[in-house]
């Protein structure tokens, strides 16, 4: 983990039980205090690094739309030494790398059956509701569920 991500990490713990963070979305707002958004942040670090096996340098295609999910795997990403590339303006159709790109070592997405999971190494679905304990829909083989996998993990 980078020096700056145990910085970002202790000033969230540091936070205590105040509100880090306040989403607005789905009809309902949440709000994650530090010590729990700290939390969700150690465990994807952990999940990242043990089960998807993500290295620094790593390339990370993040296709998810703007949810505090997002940013939790985003920083878990760059904890990790990770590279992230937002699909925003593939939103509307699946993304497809470039001629020029280099398949990515992991896919983020809300929509495994719309994205091309076989243009990734690994593909890790996220759901944009957000409590669910699990992905919504059928998930294609050998994709993971960050949700289930991630609240199931020891990491805290």
């Amino acid at each position: 983990m980078t020096d700056t991500a145990r910085d970002l990490l202790a000033a969230l713990e540091r936070t205590g039980p105040r509100p880090a963070l306040a989403w607005y979305g789905e009809a309902s707002r949440i709000e994650l205090s530090g010590h729990v958004l700290a939390n969700w942040v150690i465990k994807s670090v952990g999940h990242l690094h043990d089960e998807i096996a993500l290295t620094p340098g790593a390339a990370v295609v993040m296709d998810v739309p703007p949810h505090w999910k997002r940013l939790v795997l985003a920083l878990a990403v760059w904890s990790l030494g990770g590279g992230i590339t937002a699909a925003e303006e593939t939103r509307s159709t699946a993304f497809i790398p470039h001629r020029d790109q280099a398949m990515p070592d992991l896919l983020i997405t809300d929509r495994p059956d719309d994205s091309p999971v076989e243009n990734a190494d690994e593909v890790l679905a996220v759901d944009a509701v957000s409590l669910a304990p699990r992905f919504s829909g059928a998930l294609p083989p050998l994709v993971h569920d960050w949700a289930q996998e991630v609240r199931a993990s020891e990491y805290s």
